[in-house]
């Protein structure tokens, strides 16, 4: 009975939290949830029972399942924009920079829990492709804001060659966190090699082949 008391008392008290705080509370119970199980393993009573509310109250804040899982997804490709794609301070060689980037991005994936490169959510996932690509398209924008790469590149080439490394970077990251068939370590040293390949010689190259086909067309 005591039990059954402190249960309610529970739930009372979090009824009457602001409607942010019950917002975030469901958020971060479906969060784990969602890490730990996937999506197909996880139901709205579940997160209910997590977050210590009622079924309804998860639906009056979320909707569906689905539109609970795809706010997660949102909330954790989020990079804040106060962190800093490179530190304050961080000197050295373009190589250099660049190793500190992909190490951070591959923290920030194993933070979330593999969400980032999972494949485990709804079917019919073009809402959270659309929330990857979204967050993928703001990294890309910031790297080439923050990053100190040559400034001879043609930003227009190395945005376009940024978002096809992002994809592969994606790949990259299932192969170490889901997939388990590499080491954080080899990925980290796979996609630095490639990011460098890209500035010191992709994106060149790209540029000298627009050019020639610029004079191919002007024949």
């Amino acid at each position: 009975m005591a039990s059954g008391d402190s249960q309610r008392d529970s739930l009372r008290s979090r009824t009457r939290m602001a409607p942010t705080e019950r917002s975030a509370l469901i958020l971060d119970a479906a969060t784990r949830l969602f890490r730990a199980r996937g999506f197909d393993a996880v139901s709205i009573e579940d997160v209910a029972a997590e977050a210590g509310v009622t079924r309804g109250l998860v639906h009056h804040y979320f909707g569906s399942k689905r539109e609970l899982y795809l706010a997660v997804v949102e909330a954790e490709v989020r990079l804040p924009d106060g962190l800093p794609i490179v530190p304050v301070g961080l000197d050295g060689e373009l190589s250099d920079v660049l190793a500190v980037c992909v190490d951070g991005w591959l923290r920030l994936i194993e933070s979330s829990g593999a969400l980032w490169v999972s494949d485990a959510g709804p079917a019919g996932t073009s809402d959270v492709d659309a929330v990857l690509s979204g967050a993928r398209d703001r990294l890309v924008e910031r790297m080439v804001r923050e990053v100190p790469f040559p400034a001879d590149l043609d930003e227009d080439l190395l945005r376009s060659a940024l978002r096809s490394f992002a994809a592969m970077a994606r790949s990259a990251a299932g192969e170490w966190l889901v997939a388990r068939s590499v080491s954080r370590e080899q990925t980290a040293a796979m996609l630095h090699a490639v990011l460098v390949a890209l500035v010191q010689r992709a994106v060149p190259a790209m540029d000298a082949a627009r050019g020639e086909g610029r004079a191919r067309a002007r024949r």
